[in-house]
Parts: C-alpha cells; structure tokens; sequence
C-alpha cells in the first residue's frame, strides 16, 4: 500500500477495517493514525497484545452495533505467527518499528503494508524553512539532533514556540537542552550493557577508550537510560510517555531493554555511578579507569 491509497480511503471516507503501518516515522505515522480515528469516529482500544484482543476484534455482537478501532502496537506474536487478521464489523490499526522483509508475515501482507521511512533531510530542511521561519543551518542541526525524526522534531518546535515567537532566537535558547544521540559507539555500549551483552560490552569499551572520550559523560548517559528504562518498565498506563515525560521516540528505543535487569538491579546501577561519581569528585578514583570500575561492580 502506498500513502496516496490512505489518503484516498480518508478523503471518501471509505476507511478499510486492517491497516498495517511499519516504519520509524513516528510522527506521520501516528498523525495518520489520528486522521484515521477523527475519520471512523468509533470508540478505540490500544494494545500491546494481539491476543489480549483477538476475540473482541472477530466478535459479531447482535447487541452491539457500533463497531471499535483496535490499535495494536509491536506484537511480534503477530509476526512470527504470521496471523491473518479478519476484523469483521470493527477496524485494526496495526504498528510496528520494523517488518522483517524476510519473514513469512511481509511476504503474504506485503500489499497491505504502508512503510513510514524517515523523510530526507533535504525535505525536512525546506519544509522547516517555509512552515516555521527557521534558518536553513539551525533546521540542519535540529534535524541532526532528531535524527531525521519528524515527531521529535514537532515536538521541540512546540518547545520552541512556548517561550518565543521567533523560532530562531527560540531555537538558540532551548539548543542545549536538546536531547542528542551519544556520539561515536557511546550509545551501542550503553545498549550493550543494559542488554547484559557482557562480550560486545568489553569490545565496544576498547573501541570508547581509544577515541579517548569522556567517561563521566559516558557514565551520566549510562546513568540516565538505566533511570529511564526503570520508569519505563514501572509503568501500568498504556500512555507511558504522558505518565513518565519520557519523549515516544526515547521510548521506542527502550523497549528492547526492559525486563532484562530486574527493577533492583537497575537501582544497584543507578547507585553505583553515584558513588563512583562521588568518588572521582573525592580522587579516590581515576576517571580513566571509572568505567571499567562501575563495570566490575555492575557485572559482579
């Protein structure tokens, strides 16, 4: 399926009742979801599990006339089951990160996939320029800093716009509170690490310590994923970011890292930077050798 044949079934408000969105676009992809809902006006259900909803999704009521919008979010069951949805009288919004192009489940739904990609910085760049004012080199870095992500990128303008009504001048303020990607393997070792990958950990450690970066800023990072990954994994709402103010695109890259360190550990954790971060503040402790130190107490 291709976008044009959305915006088709939206516009002659002839809505189909399964689409399957794929893609790391979050922000279009989650606007098109709200186009989707404002269109069928039906009550909506959000899941995290297909079969936590499989039997009201194929349900035929004789009591029940309205129909329901089931949105289902990362259900790898669906995948690797390679299921076939029928929703009969209700609708299904499927979402997932990523389809596998290999599996089983892309090649029989392939013609019933939208693929969300992230859009080119070159687009990005001109679309900032025209819509909101802002100078080609400060759209450059916001798009950097986001990573070509179009929601993070609205989400920051919205910051922008609460404190001033010139983008630019607004931008240069809240710049240094822009949440950034570490940089060289900084964020594969942190992944790495809460993902209890012991091996890749030490490998990518080597790697870290020749480019000669700071540890401190390695451990604050370390520090505060593994606090963000302890609110994540804590959470019962199903509005995660609402409750925890974590931004959906950190939270996106979180969920590969929950329920692997249990909810002490990752507070031993959070101890543990502290106090080795107390100490190179006392001398007690080189912060060249900082990490390995926190490392052996983490993985002891």
């Amino acid at each position: 399926m291709e976008l044009k044949d959305l915006k088709h079934h939206l516009q002659s408000n002839k809505v189909r009742h399964l689409y399957i969105f794929s893609g790391e676009e979050l922000g279009i992809k989650n606007k098109y979801i709200g186009e989707l809902i404002s269109t069928l006006k039906v009550p909506v259900v959000r899941s995290f599990s297909y079969q936590e909803v499989a039997s009201k999704i194929s349900a035929i009521s004789l009591f029940e006339t309205t129909p329901t919008l089931y949105i289902i979010y990362n259900d790898d069951f669906i995948i690797k089951e390679n299921i076939n949805i029928v929703p009969s009288r209700n609708y299904v919004i499927l979402v997932f990160n990523d389809i596998d192009k290999r599996s089983k489940y892309y090649k029989s739904h392939r013609q019933e996939i939208l693929e969300f990609n992230k859009i080119s910085t070159e687009i990005l760049t001109q679309k900032l320029k025209i819509d909101y004012k802002i100078t080609i080199d400060k759209a450059l870095r916001l798009i950097s800093y986001c990573d070509n992500d179009y929601a993070r990128i609205l989400s920051e303008i919205d910051k922008i716009q609460s404190i001033s009504e010139d983008m630019n001048s607004g931008f240069d303020y809240i710049e240094p509170t822009i949440y950034k990607q570490p940089q060289g393997n900084a964020f594969q070792l942190v992944d790495a690490i809460l993902k209890k990958e012991y091996t890749l950990v030490y490998t990518l450690l080597k790697d870290y310590e020749k480019l000669e970066e700071s540890n401190i800023a390695l451990l604050t990072n370390l520090y505060n994923t593994t606090k963000q990954v302890l609110q994540v994994q804590n959470c019962k709402s199903k509005n995660i970011s609402q409750i925890t103010g974590i931004n959906p695109y950190v939270i996106k890259h979180l969920t590969d890292k929950l329920n692997i360190w249990s909810n002490a550990e990752l507070l031993y954790i959070m101890k543990t930077i502290q106090q080795v971060d107390t100490n190179i503040k006392k001398g007690v402790i080189d912060e060249e050798i900082s990490v390995r130190y926190a490392l052996s107490l983490i993985f002891r």
